[in-house]
């Protein structure tokens, strides 16, 4: 079968470990990419080198290390292909991925802006998404988007060059998720297709609970600022993204205090402030007084002391 009208690109930071895998399952495609761009990120392993083995298969650029987004942005730069189709340097592709998105944009004609399709999570976390869920109208929606992440990760969706926003550079947590809701602004629900097979695997990593809390404290700042500066949504609409974000919050903010930890509490004070009244659980937890960190241990030593820790 002749190539997609797609280029691959793959942003890659020390990717080494799974890197060859992911090449190869871009490569085998039953309807294979016409190009394939790997953007090494500064990596200090052998990332490059393993792209570089593939030979004219795939076209490696390298820059310093500037963060996932640049290299993204540089690929997409790159690419003169009417489609492009991203995949972090860890994530697989079903062999048939390109043939049966590409098909179903096909069908659907100059409107379809994006194709996409179930996510098989693997590694840390197993399990099979259920996007489908929702009705276009729904799933696709600024306001849907703005809390709950319908797409998972840039490594499942195919995206029309034409329409494909830039990453924003500036940001180090919820770049994907202000890219999904760009390029849901840009293409309204009737442009996208969306096929249930998970036909992306998006492999999960150990990460700590507590990091993964300060995520997504991170995650609501980049969307808040974003329908800040967009004013995207209708003040209706607003208001039940926050109601949302509070009560998803709330657990967060708790945790942060019960772990000691100050800074966070502090960032939760300044970037949850618009947050109050949505949520009493979170207006208790925002309320807590913010001790110095010494405070704290001197209170834990004492009650270790006297049995009351458990």
């Amino acid at each position: 079968m002749s190539s997609a009208p797609v280029t691959a690109v793959v942003p890659c930071y020390n990717g080494s470990r799974y890197l060859r895998e992911t090449l190869e399952s871009i490569l085998g495609q039953t309807r294979p990419p016409a190009a394939v761009v790997v953007v090494d990120d500064g990596s200090t392993d052998d990332s490059a080198d393993v792209a570089e083995s593939f030979g004219g298969l795939v076209r490696v650029l390298r820059q310093q290390n500037s963060g996932e987004s640049v290299a993204r942005n540089r690929g997409v730069r790159a690419a003169e292909t009417e489609w492009i189709a991203f995949c972090d340097a860890d994530d697989l592709w079903a062999l048939d991925k390109l043939e049966r998105l590409l098909s179903a944009a096909e069908v659907a004609g100059a409107g379809a802006a994006a194709a996409h399709s179930n996510v098989e999570l693997f590694g840390a976390e197993t399990r099979i998404t259920d996007l489908g869920s929702d009705p276009p109208s729904r799933r696709y929606a600024v306001a849907r988007l703005a809390v709950r992440n319908n797409f998972l990760t840039p490594s499942a969706v195919l995206v029309r060059r034409a329409a494909c926003p830039a990453f924003h550079e500036d940001l180090h947590y919820g770049e994907d998720q202000i890219f999904f809701l760009e390029l849901a602004r840009c293409a309204g629900p009737g442009g996208f297709v969306f096929d249930p097979a998970a036909l992306t695997r998006y492999r999960k990593h150990g990460a700590g609970q507590s990091a993964a809390r300060g995520i997504e404290l991170d995650w609501y700042a980049a969307v808040a600022d974003w329908l800040d500066a967009t004013g995207a949504v209708t003040g209706k609409e607003r208001a039940g993204i926050d109601r949302a974000w509070a009560h998803r919050l709330a657990p967060v903010v708790r945790a942060a205090y019960w772990e000691r930890d100050v800074a966070r509490l502090r960032t939760a004070r300044r970037r949850l402030a618009r947050l109050r009244g949505f949520s009493a659980e979170l207006d208790a937890e925002l309320d807590r007084p913010v001790l110095p960190r010494i405070v704290f241990w001197f209170k834990d030593a004492v009650d270790r002391l006297t049995g009351i820790a458990s």
